[in-house]
């Protein structure tokens, strides 16, 4: 169930890129499966060619502030923010140096993230195209935060304003509002938040109700 849904977020993330004309799709980085980054890519664009790039319903009217929800966000503590550098996480995060994958399509490279040496989700680094190119510089694509291993962190994986992995539907829409886009069915059904200029997205995967997965594509 989790691969699935991780493979609808990503592939979804990729169809409102190309509504907005943004340039920024993503690639996939490992589940809980542990699978490797490239084949979990696979699985994405297959499903992706598979199935059809509009969304599952109209988008919705939304005063969704892309720079505001950055700005209450936090990644294990750390504070959010366009234009987000490696350097700009701290010393208590790094990259799995096993599990790499390269896109050409938007030269970035995406890879494991974890804090304190326990696994968070995923990375993409731009303009990058291996690992001696990521720099305390190098600017940040891509976050994919899963709900994997919550009880082995002593401060939460990540919170938008207030809203925390493992929160219902209810939760996220007090604090954020209505989505632009929801897409699956019934408690399965994830939402969207996209900045329309630029495509930026905050992306939130549901099962049973629950958020599983927290995209955000800067």
């Amino acid at each position: 169930m989790q691969k699935k849904l991780l493979t609808l977020l990503l592939c979804s993330a990729v169809s409102v890129c190309g509504f907005t004309g943004c340039g920024n799709e993503t690639q996939d980085t490992p589940d809980n499966t542990q699978s490797t980054t490239q084949e979990q890519i696979e699985t994405t664009e297959t499903t992706a060619t598979e199935e059809s790039t509009e969304p599952t319903s109209e988008e919705n009217a939304s005063s969704f502030n892309m720079d505001e929800t950055l700005e209450n966000t936090l990644l294990c503590g750390v504070k959010l923010s366009p234009d987000m550098t490696w350097s700009m996480l701290g010393g208590d995060f790094s990259f799995e140096t096993g599990d790499t994958s390269y896109s050409e399509k938007n030269n970035a490279l995406s890879c494991r993230l974890d804090y304190k040496g326990q696994y968070v989700g995923g990375i993409s680094f731009k303009d990058c195209k291996q690992l001696d190119d990521i720099t305390g510089d190098s600017k940040i694509g891509y976050f994919l935060i899963k709900n994997d291993d919550m009880e082995k962190f002593d401060i939460q994986k990540i919170t938008v304003y207030g809203v925390n992995l493992n929160d219902n539907r209810e939760t996220l829409y007090s604090a954020l509002g209505e989505p632009q886009i929801e897409y699956g069915d019934g408690d399965d059904k994830s939402t969207k938040y996209f900045d329309a200029d630029d495509g930026r997205i905050f992306n939130f995967a549901f099962a049973d109700d629950i958020i599983q997965f927290i995209f955000i594509s800067l």
